[in-house]
């Protein structure tokens, strides 16, 4: 009889464990957080290269209009004949 209620006492124990959430070590938390830390900065450097790439592209439009307009000045048009 005591090996029945043995195993009886180790098969709700083995339910009990199941049942229960298992709370998640420090290094798990941290593991998150850092996951979290990593996933914010991506974003924000994601939103960063957007907001250079728009502006450095703006300045490069400019730059190209601006060398443009010598190239044009210092060109002669040569008329055509027909």
């Amino acid at each position: 009889m005591d090996k029945s209620k043995t195993a009886q006492d180790s098969a709700e124990a083995s339910n009990e464990k199941m049942l229960k959430p298992k709370s998640k070590s420090a290094s798990e938390r941290k593991s998150v957080l850092d996951f979290r830390k990593y996933t914010k900065q991506i974003w924000l450097a994601g939103l960063g290269a957007f907001s250079r790439a728009e502006e450095e592209g703006n300045k490069l439009f400019d730059s190209l209009v601006k060398v443009g307009e010598e190239l044009e000045s210092n060109t002669q048009i040569l008329p055509i004949k027909l």
